[in-house]
């Protein structure tokens, strides 16, 4: 890796140089420094990762550390601290938030894990990435030594350490040690839960004790298994492979799910779309056969949909009350063209065959199943409050609502708009005939929605839509 490093730290040269030779060894260039002042103007140049290895010196030098952490934020840096909890604390209060935190004494393949991590996304191609917390340097030595073959491993040698660890970096299985000095095995769970993103990452225990109620305790702390010490190697790694497995297929499960709503959504909504298209495409055509009445599907779908919304009408039924209203008159497809534009007055058969309309209508779309109400709005449109409509002379509440609505809008578009009998009429006239036919003509409580849209029209501007 062509990657630059510093390393910054006047203590513990031993662990320094140490550190400095292993990260080399992965190709880095690394450049060890031994005073904070130095570090700082040495940050100015373009520089990856910067490894503060702390010690009370370098917290009491406040503004070298500040003028650090500064030249680093802005050449955009990572910081790396290595320190005693205290030690981390403190330096926290002066350095960015996003520094990786790592407690002393600092594991170095922990550390090399976490770099390689930070160039790469990954620690090694196609591995499964495994987080061991012991308290026990040897049992992470085991550990490692198992599973390194097999998978990514990162160790961690306290709860605080894998907390740190967590909380930049994500790993597909954490097996964790219950009985830990300071924080053990229950509380690292339920701190792991909080982090954000890590809440599913499976915990196995590894615990010497045949407790029952250790058992359970774990479990309801949300721990995937338990792994019991000793432990004979090949069954260790058949339960973690094993574990691993369930998860990436769980996992693999999941985004197919998600992939899979989410092209089923989109083509909902690519049917849905086409589907408004046609019936849009159709009420133009039907408002076509009126050369006067050109664009009164539409005025009316939208009048009957603000009523809806008004009325507390959800989403989905307003989408329903749309479609109904651009096709409420969808039966005019079946009158003759000379009944329809005739400037005269209709004669009483010629009346007769326009009222023959919304049974046509309800006939051309009963089979609309998936939107019956786009049938119900056809069919009885025309009936009145009062029992005095057609085709059916239905009264009052038997009047399905959605038909109700697009009377009143239908009504006001008819008034409000030029036909082939007469022009528009003026908005006061519409207004006493909507409040005249409240009760008679139309259901009351739509008819108050209609007269109240016309009194915030005060240009008169709602029969242009």
């Amino acid at each position: 890796m062509d990657k630059r490093i510093f390393i910054i730290g006047n203590t513990d040269r031993f662990m320094l140089n140490a550190l400095s030779a292993e990260l080399k060894d992965m190709g880095l260039n690394v450049a060890l420094i031994k005073s904070l002042d130095e570090g700082a103007s040495l940050s100015l140049t373009d520089s990856d990762i910067c490894i503060l290895y702390l010690c009370a010196a370098f917290l009491e030098a406040k503004p070298a550390l500040s003028l650090l952490a500064k030249n680093l934020s802005d050449s955009g840096a990572a910081i790396y601290l290595i320190g005693h909890r205290d030690e981390l604390d403190a330096a926290k209060t002066m350095l960015p938030d996003s520094s990786r935190l790592f407690d002393k004494p600092i594991k170095i393949r922990l550390l090399k894990d976490a770099i390689q991590h930070e160039f790469s996304g990954e620690t090694s191609e196609d591995r499964s990435r495994i987080l061991v917390v012991d308290d026990d340097s040897s049992m992470l030595h085991i550990m490692d030594s198992m599973l390194k073959p097999h998978f990514c491993v990162f160790l961690a040698n306290s709860g605080n350490t894998a907390l740190n660890f967590l909380t930049n970096y994500t790993v597909d299985l954490i097996l964790l040690d219950i009985r830990m000095p300071g924080m053990d095995g229950f509380e690292t769970i339920s701190r792991i839960r909080q982090i954000p993103g890590r809440a599913d990452i499976p915990v196995v225990f590894l615990t010497a004790n045949d407790d029952q109620e250790i058992e359970k305790e774990g479990l309801t702390a949300g721990a995937a298994d338990f792994i019991r010490k000793p432990f004979l190697p090949d069954v260790l790694l058949l339960r973690v492979r094993n574990i691993v497995e369930l998860e990436k297929l769980r996992k693999h499960l999941s985004n197919e799910v998600e992939k899979k709503t989410a092209e089923v959504v989109k083509k909902n909504i690519e049917i849905k779309h086409m589907a408004l298209e046609l019936v849009q495409t159709l009420s133009g055509a039907i408002d076509a056969k009126d050369t006067y009445t050109n664009g009164h599907s539409r005025r009316v779908a939208e009048y009957s949909e603000e009523i809806g919304r008004r009325f507390g009408y959800s989403t989905e039924q307003l989408d329903d009350l749309y479609v109904a209203g651009l096709m409420h008159d969808v039966g005019k497809i079946g009158i003759p063209d000379e009944i329809i534009n005739k400037t005269s007055r209709l004669t009483d058969s010629e009346f007769a065959i326009i009222k023959t309309h919304p049974a046509i209508g309800a006939e051309i779309l009963k089979n609309v199943t998936s939107m019956p109400n786009v049938a119900v709005g056809a069919h009885w449109h025309h009936e009145r409050y009062d029992g005095k409509g057609y085709p059916d002379a239905l009264k009052g509440e038997d009047i399905p609502e959605i038909a109700r609505i697009i009377g009143v809008a239908d009504a006001y578009d008819a008034m409000s708009s030029n036909r082939s009998y007469r022009g528009a009429l003026p908005q006061e006239k519409v207004r006493q005939e909507v409040e005249n036919g409240k009760g008679k003509q139309f259901s009351p409580e739509f008819a108050d929605i209609m007269l109240q849209m016309i009194d915030e029209d005060k240009n008169y501007q709602l029969r242009e839509l």
